[in-house]
Formats: structure tokens, C-alpha cells, sequence
């Protein structure tokens, strides 16, 4: 896929809205699931998303819980962030666009 030959094993990926990883779970067919899936792919995958189920997905390294409006990350410190089926549900989708563009 598009997404997956722009990676390299030494960045860091965010998956914005990662929740629980239904995708992961729930996708039979194994090579749908790893085309979307970046664990391994990459150093580290950080999953990003307000809710706390976020710590219980399989596909990511680390867990964050957003608090809407400040992602607990040192700026500059993701190469690449994946965002699906998200911004749609923002109440400010530019200001949230502005956090992760630091």
C-alpha cells in the first residue's frame, strides 16, 4: 500500500484514534490486517485515542490517552501518524491538525 512504502524499521508511527484495535481483531483475512498494520513495520507504533481502551490494542507499542486537546508527546518525536475515519468526529479538527503538525 501507499502507506506501508513510505515506512522504514527506524520510525516512529502514531495511529491517531487507534482504539481498541477492532480491526486487528476482528479482520480474517491475515493479509488485509497486514496491510493496516504497522507493528513491526516500524520501531515503535504509539496508539493515540481519548478512549482508555486504547491500552488494551494489540497493534500498538505504547498507549496514549487524549485528553482532546494535548497529545504527552515531545514535539518532533513521530515520523509518521495515520489517522482513519477520525477527523470526521472532531469538534475542532483544525486545532487537532495544529497539535499533531508539532
Amino acid at each position: 500500500t501507499r502507506v506501508n512504502a513510505l515506512l522504514s524499521e527506524n520510525m516512529v508511527a502514531m495511529d491517531f484514534g487507534s482504539g481498541r484495535g477492532g480491526w486487528y481483531t476482528d479482520e480474517k483475512l491475515p493479509y488485509r490486517r497486514s496491510l493496516r498494520n504497522l507493528k513491526g513495520k516500524v520501531r515503535r507504533v504509539i496508539g493515540v485515542d481519548v478512549d482508555p481502551a486504547v491500552s488494551e490494542n494489540p497493534s500498538i507499542d505504547e498507549a496514549v490517552v487524549f485528553d482532546g486537546s494535548h497529545i504527552p508527546l515531545i514535539d518532533a518525536s513521530v515520523d509518521i501518524i495515520i489517522a482513519d475515519h477520525v477527523f470526521e468526529h472532531l469538534p475542532d479538527p483544525a486545532n487537532t491538525a495544529a497539535e499533531l503538525d508539532r
